[in-house]
């Protein structure tokens, strides 16, 4: 199935307006559209607040999606965040190569808890499993290693 962009944006805009004020839903429309923009941090932002349900019904899908487009940008914010979707298997089917893939290339970007929480991981993989996650992180820290 195809997703229709400006069916989502209507729908988003109109479950917000029954549950925002006006000046949250300014900020929130404003986010929505630097985050459609190709904004990174705008993505991130709005990634959290669907993870959150912070001004908008919390939905991890959502939240992976947006996770998902700032990570590939280079956001190590974002990578982390998405290697936890997968870890916790929020919003995607729970993926600890995934998980330690994402969170390992946020790792080599200096995000200071994804060490711990990459070793945490590995504690419930195999060896077959932690060698297709290294050489997954390899390949992603190539692609989007850094925002840079």
């Amino acid at each position: 199935m195809t997703e229709n962009p400006t069916m989502h944006k209507t729908l988003l805009i109109i479950v917000l307006l029954f549950t925002c004020s006006a000046h949250a839903l300014d900020e929130i429309s404003a986010s929505i559209e630097a985050a459609e923009q190709g904004e990174a941090s705008a993505q991130i932002n709005l990634g959290a607040m669907y993870d959150n349900g912070d001004g908008v019904a919390e939905d991890d899908v959502e939240a992976v999606h947006w996770f998902r487009k700032s990570a590939k940008q280079g956001d190590a914010d974002a990578q982390y965040n998405l290697g936890l979707m997968y870890y916790y298997g929020e919003g995607v089917a729970k993926d600890s190569v995934q998980a330690y893939a994402w969170i390992d290339v946020a790792a080599a970007q200096g995000i200071e808890e994804s060490k711990t929480t990459k070793n945490q991981i590995a504690k419930g993989m195999t060896i077959a499993e932690i060698t297709k996650a290294q050489k997954l992180s390899r390949e992603l820290w190539q692609e989007y290693g850094s925002a840079d």
